[in-house]
Parts: structure tokens; C-alpha cells; sequence
């Protein structure tokens, strides 16, 4: 059902509203967390990220600074060991290079910077008892990653803790979306 077009002088029901607002709430992504990211530190734990209420979730990370170059990392709550696997494409903007690894302790998802930091993460089945795959893609002032990854790790997560290789990271905005089951 698409959304009803309203026009100017026209009498708006209550029916006519309510469908829209169903409609609008059974599609898209919501917003279920916020979190700032604090000065210089070595990790960020996002918690209460995943719960029943959505099977698949989008991780935004912005504006983030790095005292040092290098790979931002990932890993969830319910996965400890080697259980993750990806693969990826790297640019410094000049050269580009292919990289993956099997079985390793984190998800490489962004690339850091000294001036700047953006990375984008979809998970799907994080909180289910299931393999969690995600795909991701990462810019800083110097470089790009993106690429794809699993957790074999059939275990449910409700957390997630990104952690830069080397260095720390200051400030920005780690934002977490679910998508809508229906």
C-alpha cells in the first residue's frame, strides 16, 4: 500500500493517518542507539545493540580521529577465539590490494585516520543462534576498505566492540539501525 498523498484544505481522518503511519513502520530502518565515542580511547563496547525485535542491523561510524593509520576492527558480543573470516579491497587512493583471513579474532571493516573516519557495517542474524555475515565499507583521509565477512560462531549477540589495530580513536558517532522484519 503506498502512502497517501495529502492536498492543501483536504479534511485528514484518523484512518487514513493510521495507515500511513503503518505503512511508514513496517518498512525501513529504525534507530535503536546512539553512542559517543570518547577521547583517545583503545576500544568502544556498544551494548544492548541487538535484540529480537530485528534479525538485520546497519552500524554507521562517523567522524571518528585516530592517533595513528591503520584498520579499524570489529567483533560481537556472543564470539570470542577465531571465528571470523572476511575478505576485503583496500585502496590507499594510489594503490589498491586485495586481503582476506580465515578463522581470525575480528572483522577488519574501516580504515582509520588522522583527520577523518567514516565506516558503514550490515550484519545480518546477530542476535539469532546463527552464522552473523556482514558487508562493509570504510574511508579515512588516506584510504578505503570494503568487503564481506562471516562469524562461525552460531552464538546470539546483543554487543558489539570496535577497536582500533593500533593507537586509539576520539571522538564520533557509532549509530546503530535494525531493519524492519516486515
Amino acid at each position: 500500500m503506498p502512502l497517501t498523498t495529502y492536498t492543501a484544505g483536504q479534511v485528514l481522518t484518523a484512518a487514513s493517518l493510521n495507515a500511513n503511519f503503518a505503512f511508514a513502520a513496517a518498512g525501513g530502518l529504525t534507530l535503536i542507539k546512539t553512542q559517543t565515542i570518547g577521547s583517545a580511547v583503545a576500544s568502544v563496547a556498544v551494548t544492548g545493540a541487538f535484540s529480537t525485535d530485528y534479525d538485520n542491523y546497519v552500524v554507521e561510524v562517523s567522524a571518528s580521529l585516530s592517533s595513528t593509520t591503520g584498520y579499524l576492527l570489529m567483533t560481537i558480543g556472543g564470539s570470542a577465539g577465531s571465528t571470523y573470516s572476511w575478505g576485503a579491497s583496500t585502496t590507499t587512493f594510489a594503490a589498491n590490494s586485495a586481503d582476506a583471513q580465515n578463522n581470525t579474532t575480528s572483522w577488519k571493516i574501516g580504515q582509520l585516520g588522522t583527520t577523518s573516519l567514516g565506516a558503514q557495517v550490515s550484519l545480518q542474524s546477530p542476535f539469532l543462534t546463527k552464522y552473523t555475515t556482514i558487508q562493509f565499507g570504510g574511508t579515512s583521509d588516506n584510504a578505503g576498505i570494503w568487503g564481506v565477512g562471516i562469524d562461525k560462531n552460531a552464538a546470539s549477540s546483543t554487543a558489539f566492540t570496535l577497536t582500533p589495530a593500533a593507537g586509539t580513536i576520539t571522538g564520533g558517532t557509532i549509530k546503530v539501525f535494525g531493519y524492519s522484519n516486515s
